[in-house]
């Protein structure tokens, strides 16, 4: 779920892009929250006791809490600097004072529909490479899944069965192919398996154990690399010195 926060006292403006940025989402099969806020006062409530915003919106000039004061209340109170911000604004000339808040964009009023589109596509990437996702289509619909969620694939015929803790998902693709998307710590451990590492609860010698307790066999083919892998692995958790 990417969430997105829309901060303007202009209440038309916010409802313009919240309602610009739904359509996107229906058009793209996205999993993409919105929420509005009318004043930089409500916002920095709603930060106070909620969850973070992958994503924000904010006017510069807004009555008594302005833009630059949301930012510097994120940025240097909260030190957080994992959330993007994109400012909008009727003029140029706070340019300088916006430098300290590294916002991602900076969209001047009146603003075309596709300005806005370009700036959350631009975040929506940066937020996959940073995240690191694993994206797939299953009867035309797209999904993206952390791939610190997933925990192993499962190779059954010409589909794979992506398991994570909770559910799982069955979808067309080859599995050789699909190994060339995954991080480091995906391994193959079987012709038809490839799990990842850092959810494996116990090495068994022949098979291991999965966060789920799925226990998996291990094939000859790949026991020696395994067992390489399994020291690593347990140094880095610190269990073995």
């Amino acid at each position: 779920m990417f969430r997105i926060a829309i901060c303007d006292d202009d209440k038309a403006i916010c409802n313009h892009i919240d309602q610009m940025i739904a359509n996107y989402t229906q058009e793209n099969k996205l999993s993409i929250e919105t929420e509005v806020f009318y004043s930089g006062e409500d916002l920095c409530r709603h930060l106070n006791t909620e969850s973070q915003f992958d994503l924000i919106f904010l006017d510069i000039e807004m009555t008594v809490m302005s833009g630059i004061d949301v930012g510097y209340d994120i940025r240097k109170k909260r030190n957080d600097y994992n959330t993007e911000l994109i400012y909008i604004t009727g003029t140029s000339q706070y340019t300088r004072q916006l430098l300290d808040m590294r916002p991602l964009s900076y969209i001047e009023k009146p603003f075309a529909d596709e300005t806005i589109i370009e700036a959350l596509e631009l975040a929506l990437r940066l937020s996959d490479e940073l995240e690191g996702y694993f994206r797939f289509r299953i009867k035309g619909a797209d999904y993206k899944l952390k791939f610190s969620e997933i925990l192993y694939f499962e190779s059954r015929l010409r589909k794979i069965l992506l398991v994570t803790e909770t559910k799982s998902f069955e979808f067309y693709r080859n599995l050789n192919e699909l190994i060339t998307e995954l991080p480091m710590y995906f391994v193959q451990i079987h012709r038809s398996y490839v799990i990842n590492i850092r959810k494996v609860t116990a090495f068994l010698g022949n098979s291991v154990l999965m966060q789920n307790d799925t226990e998996i066999m291990v094939s000859q083919t790949y026991k020696h690399r395994l067992k390489q892998i399994e020291k690593s692995e347990l140094e880095a958790r610190g269990l073995l010195k």
